[in-house]
């Protein structure tokens, strides 16, 4: 793997009140990723530890404050209406990876992609699951 496909030591997700910020942790034995959350970050751009008995090591307080810095003032809303809006993008960029992207482009913006997919995939099969135990 060429140094700038290596996977980042942080993902930050957005959401409508917070970001949660993940820890990514692989297993190359078994070929696996796990993203574990060490921290919140609110909208007012203060953080604290997500849950108890994490702690941040040096290189999670700096990549934090760093990410912070750069998106200071930023926060966004979602609704139903971008969602299906993200479906559409979604569409069209599997189209672009397919037909029309290079192979520049396709390694370097393949892997931010993959682990938003990622962390997509997990939540929404979560919350999918929880909602057809519920009914």
């Amino acid at each position: 793997m060429k140094a700038d496909e290596r996977l980042p030591n942080h993902y930050f997700r957005i959401g409508v009140s917070e970001v949660i910020v993940h820890r990514i942790v692989t297993d190359e034995r078994l070929n696996r990723l796990n993203m574990v959350r060490i921290a919140t970050i609110n909208m007012n751009l203060q953080f604290w530890n997500a849950d108890d008995g994490v702690v941040l090591d040096d290189a999670d307080e700096a990549a934090i404050n760093d990410w912070i810095t750069k998106r200071r003032g930023m926060a966004g809303i979602i609704d139903e209406h971008n969602v299906r809006q993200i479906i559409e993008k979604m569409n069209s960029t599997a189209d672009w990876f397919e037909n029309m992207a290079g192979k520049e482009e396709v390694l370097s913006t393949s892997q931010p992609l993959l682990l938003a997919i990622y962390d997509l995939r997990s939540v929404i099969v979560k919350r999918k699951a929880d909602a057809l135990v519920s009914t």
